[in-house]
C-alpha cells in the first residue's frame, strides 16, 4: 500500500510542478451579467490564466477598477457560481476609487463573477460582473 502511494505522488507531482511554473496567458471575456448600486462601478480590465481554463487546478486571475461611494467599506470576491474554488480570499475595499488582482485556483469549473458585497450587510450585493471566457484565442498583449 505505501509503495503504491509513493508511485502515485510520484506521477502526479511533476504535473503539479509543471503548472506552477506555467506563465500566465491572457484570455478573451465578455462581460454576460452587470449591476451596481448607484455611486458605485466594477471595471473588469483583463482576465488571465493559468493552465486549461476553469479546469480543476488551473488559476484564474482578474484585473480591473473599483469605485465605492455607497458604503463606507465593502469587499471584492471573486467566485464561481455553481463551481467551486478553494480558499476564496475577499479583498477588502474602503470608500473611494483603486485597482484590484483577485486569484483563486479552481476545483471545480463555473461561471465566473467578480462581486461587491456590503460589509455591514452581509449578502447584500453592490455590484457584479458575471464573464464568459473565450479560451480559444488568446487576448491582445496575452
Amino acid at each position: 500500500m505505501r509503495l503504491l502511494l509513493c508511485a502515485l505522488l510520484a506521477a502526479l507531482l511533476p504535473s503539479c510542478a509543471s503548472l506552477a511554473a506555467e506563465p500566465y496567458q491572457r484570455v478573451r471575456f465578455e462581460v454576460v451579467e452587470s449591476f451596481d448600486t448607484p455611486g458605485d462601478d466594477l471595471t473588469l480590465e483583463y482576465v488571465s490564466v493559468q493552465g486549461t481554463p476553469l479546469a480543476w487546478g488551473s488559476t484564474l486571475r482578474v484585473r480591473g477598477t473599483y469605485r465605492l461611494a455607497s458604503q463606507a467599506r465593502a469587499v471584492l470576491y471573486l467566485g464561481l457560481t455553481n463551481g467551486s474554488i478553494e480558499e476564496p480570499q475577499p479583498h477588502r475595499i474602503e470608500r473611494g476609487s483603486g485597482t484590484f488582482d483577485l486569484e483563486v485556483r479552481v476545483l471545480r469549473a463555473g461561471e465566473p463573477h467578480v462581486s461587491l458585497y456590503a460589509t455591514e450587510a452581509p449578502g447584500q450585493v453592490l455590484g457584479k460582473r458575471r464573464f464568459e471566457l473565450s479560451a480559444r484565442r488568446p487576448a491582445p498583449g496575452g
